[in-house]
C-alpha cells in the first residue's frame, strides 16, 4: 500500500509508535492493526488488512518517532499530537500557531506574499499529520498536504482573523491555538475532543472556513458562564468572518455603525452593567450574572425590565456626578436608537454570537475610557499641585 511494489508483507508493523503518552497513549502504540473481529477484513488479521512491506514499515515508523521526539516538528493540543515536516529545511515555523510570540507574528504579517501552490512535488512541499491515541492504538485524525508559501499565507490569515482588542480595550497579543479551542469548553483538559483542534489546525494551515459547531460551543459557554472571554470572542469572530478580511476588520473593536440589532443589544447589556457598577460599587451579582443567558437569546423578555430599573441608577449618579450621569444616559440613548423601537423576541445562534461581540466590545471600550479618564485626572492633579 505504501510503495506500490509487489512483495512480502508484514503481519505486524516492525516499529511501534512512541511519544504519545501525553495524549493518553501507551509507551508503544500500533499504527496499523486489527486485533478484533470487527476490525478484520476478508479474514485478514493484525496488519495484514493493510499490506505493507517490512522496509516501508521500518521507514515510516522510524520517521514518525523521530518527528514525535523533536520539539521543533511536533506539538500537543488537547488530546491530539501534530507533526510537521518539509522536503527541505525552511524558516517557516508552524509551531507559531500554538506558541505565538508577538514579535514573530508581527514579522509574519509584514512579510510579502512568497509564492503560490504547485501541483507537482517540490522542495517546498509542506506536510502535517494529526494523531490521537486510544487503547494502545495510534489513530490518524487528519492529513494535510500543501506548500510552504501557501501554509505561510494561510497562517497570516489565521492571525489576522483573530485580531481583537483585549478586555482592557487595547490591542491584544495573538492567541495560541489551544487557548482558542479551550474557550469552547468548561474543562478543556477533560472535555476537549480531537475534532476541535483538528478543525482549527486545518484552517490555520490549509485555509477554508471554521465549522459552525465551534460557534455553537462558544455561545453555549458564554451563556453558562454569563461572560464573554477574549478567546471566545476571538473564536466567534473567526467563525463569522473567516475569509472576509474587510468584515473581520469591522469586528476587531467597538463598532457603533454595525447594522446588527443583536450587536447593539449586547452593547446595551454591557452599558447597563457599567451603570449598575457605578451606582452600586462593590455589587456582588451584576445584571449580567443574572440575565446574560436570557438577554442573549430572548432580549424582549428581560430588557424591558432592565430599562425600567436603570432609571434609579441614573438618578443616583446624576446627584453625585451630574456630568457622568448625563454621559451615561446619552450613550444608552445612542445604543437604544441603534436597536430600534422593539427588542427582538428571539435571537438565532449566529445572532447570539454577534450579541456576545457587542457585549465584549462595549465592555472593553468602557474600561479603556475609564482608564483614560482616570489617567487624565491624575495628570491634572499632578500639574495643579
Amino acid at each position: 500500500m505504501v510503495t506500490g511494489v509487489s512483495g512480502p508483507v508484514e503481519k505486524r508493523m516492525p516499529v511501534p509508535v512512541k511519544g504519545l503518552m501525553r495524549i493518553g497513549g501507551k509507551a508503544e502504540n500500533s499504527l496499523v492493526t486489527a486485533n478484533e473481529d470487527a476490525f478484520q477484513s476478508y479474514g485478514l488479521k493484525n496488519s495484514l488488512t493493510s499490506p505493507i512491506s517490512r522496509d516501508a514499515g521500518e521507514r515510516f515508523g522510524k520517521a514518525l518517532n523521530h518527528l514525535l521526539s523533536d520539539e521543533r516538528s511536533r506539538i500537543f493540543i488537547g488530546p491530539s499530537a501534530y507533526i510537521f515536516w518539509t522536503r527541505q529545511e525552511s524558516a517557516f515555523d508552524p509551531i507559531l500557531m500554538v506558541r505565538p510570540d508577538p514579535e514573530s507574528v508581527r514579522l509574519l504579517l509584514k512579510s510579502p506574499f512568497s509564492g503560490t501552490r504547485r501541483a507537482d512535488v517540490g522542495a517546498n512541499d509542506f506536510y502535517a499529520l494529526a494523531l490521537s491515541a486510544s487503547g494502545g492504538r495510534a489513530v490518524v485524525r487528519d492529513w494535510l498536504e500543501t506548500t510552504v508559501p501557501e501554509a505561510e499565507e494561510n497562517l497570516k490569515r489565521w492571525f489576522r482573523a483573530q485580531e481583537m482588542v483585549n478586555t482592557r480595550g487595547e490591542r491584544g497579543d495573538p492567541l495560541g491555538l489551544y487557548v482558542l479551542a479551550a474557550g469552547a469548553y468548561r474543562d478543556a483538559n477533560k472535555e476537549m475532543t480531537p475534532q476541535v483542534p483538528a478543525a482549527l489546525v486545518r484552517v490555520a494551515i490549509k485555509g477554508g472556513r471554521l465549522p459552525e459547531d465551534l460557534l455553537a460551543r462558544a455561545v453555549r459557554r458564554n451563556r453558562a458562564e454569563s461572560d464573554v472571554s477574549r478567546p471566545r470572542a476571538a473564536l466567534i469572530k473567526m467563525v463569522l468572518t473567516y475569509g472576509g478580511e474587510r468584515m473581520a476588520e469591522t469586528l476587531e473593536s467597538l463598532n457603533p455603525q454595525l447594522k446588527e440589532t443583536a450587536y447593539h443589544c449586547g452593547r446595551l447589556l454591557a452599558q447597563l452593567e457599567a451603570l449598575q457598577v457605578a451606582a452600586i460599587p462593590g455589587v456582588k451579582a451584576t445584571i449580567v450574572d443574572r440575565y446574560y443567558g436570557a438577554a442573549s437569546s430572548t432580549p424582549a423578555s428581560v430588557f424591558g425590565t432592565l430599562m425600567r430599573n436603570h432609571q434609579a441608577h441614573i438618578g443616583k449618579i446624576r446627584k453625585e456626578r451630574p456630568g457622568a450621569g448625563a454621559a451615561i444616559q446619552d450613550r444608552i440613548g445612542e445604543i437604544t436608537t441603534s436597536i430600534g423601537p422593539e427588542f427582538p423576541r428571539t435571537l438565532t445562534m449566529r445572532q447570539q454570537a454577534i450579541f456576545a461581540l457587542g457585549y465584549y466590545h462595549q465592555r472593553a471600550h468602557n474600561r479603556a475610557e475609564a482608564r483614560a479618564n482616570r489617567e487624565a485626572r491624575e495628570k491634572n492633579n499632578r500639574e495643579g499641585s
